[in-house]
């Protein structure tokens, strides 16, 4: 996974997805957008934080076959993350 943003279909019909999502100034719940459409996603994992040090803790949730929302205690800046589905 070498792109920043991207996504593959793997020989199994599973589709990987990942990117870097940056939150709003002063916000602390942002919208992932897929980068293709899901039949059915199966998880969404926020993967590294860049404003980690004010971060005690992070959600996900509103997952549905085109986005996600993140959610964090307080500004995260950006987050990487990684989805998996079919």
């Amino acid at each position: 996974l070498v792109a920043n943003n991207g996504w593959r279909i793997l020989p199994n019909g599973e589709i990987e997805q990942w990117g870097f999502l940056d939150f709003p100034e002063r916000t602390s719940q942002a919208t992932i957008h897929f980068p293709i459409a899901f039949n059915e996603c199966f998880f969404v994992i926020p993967i590294d934080i860049s404003n980690s040090a004010s971060v005690v803790g992070l959600s996900v949730g509103n997952v549905n076959n085109t986005s996600a929302t993140i959610n964090s205690t307080k500004y995260a800046g950006g987050i990487k993350w990684y989805a998996k589905g079919r």
